[in-house]
């Protein structure tokens, strides 16, 4: 296998924000916004132990696309759970660098302890990877699904994301996942919103919209709570990811 390239783990060392693509389980192609990471010449993104769906539906399927710093990613993901000690040796000081609001959690007493759920993570290793470049802005993209997996492509933003048809020249037939994120200065606020549906004749028929660009609240009551709700859900979703495979330290 041939290590990705240095310019291409450059860009995702140095992007703060990649677009992930992935197949759900109906088929039809997924995608969101994430923190891309560099460990042992691969690309890796992680997910708190709240959201394990993405995870699981790659283990279904592993195969997986990744647009970050103008390159596309293609290989398939290894998915395991990593203990804190992991967390802290390879990604921490990634994640403090690009993604500020951790930073105020990481400055917590006991942080670890208080929020096991954050600090100990599930892990997307994007291995047999090869790369192309991608020019384009990444803050919208469509991703639809080829026959070696997804494909995510830079795209014009719509004059109208509430539209029941969108206006798609050129794009093949198919499901596609049309997606829009946009990140307040700081990162304090993430927003993202998903457009799928079914091209026909170069017109997106829109089946399903989820997330929203709107801004939400960023004060520390509400970040209090956000917080309480994650752990909650990564309480709740402990029987989906409990016997996945593990890595430590």
């Amino acid at each position: 296998m041939t290590p990705l390239a240095v310019p291409v783990l450059d860009a995702a060392r140095a992007a703060p924000v990649a677009v992930l693509a992935w197949v759900a389980a109906d088929g039809t192609p997924r995608s969101c916004a994430v923190t891309p990471y560099v460990d042992a010449g691969d690309l890796v993104v992680t997910s708190t132990l709240a959201f394990p769906a993405k995870a699981a539906a790659m283990r279904r399927d592993p195969r997986v696309a990744m647009l970050v710093g103008g390159h596309l990613v293609t290989g398939r993901a290894e998915v395991a759970v990593a203990d804190v000690a992991w967390f802290d040796r390879h990604v921490r000081a990634q994640e403090a660098a690009k993604f500020p609001p951790s930073r105020s959690l990481f400055a917590i007493p006991g942080h670890r302890r208080l929020f096991p759920w954050y600090v100990q993570r599930i892990v997307v290793r994007i291995g047999d990877a090869s790369a192309t470049t991608a020019p384009g802005d990444d803050t919208v993209t469509l991703t639809s699904i080829t026959d070696a997996g997804p494909a995510v492509t830079p795209v014009p933003r719509p004059a109208d994301l509430d539209a029941d048809t969108i206006d798609l020249p050129g794009v093949a037939d198919g499901p596609v996942d049309l997606l829009v994120h946009e990140e307040h200065a700081d990162y304090a606020d993430l927003r993202q919103r998903n457009v799928r549906g079914i091209v026909r004749d170069g017109v997106l028929e829109v089946a399903t919209t989820t997330g929203s660009l709107e801004a939400g609240p960023t004060g520390t009551l509400a970040q209090l709570r956000e917080l309480r709700r994650l752990g909650a859900l990564a309480k709740a979703s402990r029987p989906r990811w409990a016997d996945w495979p593990r890595i430590s330290g």
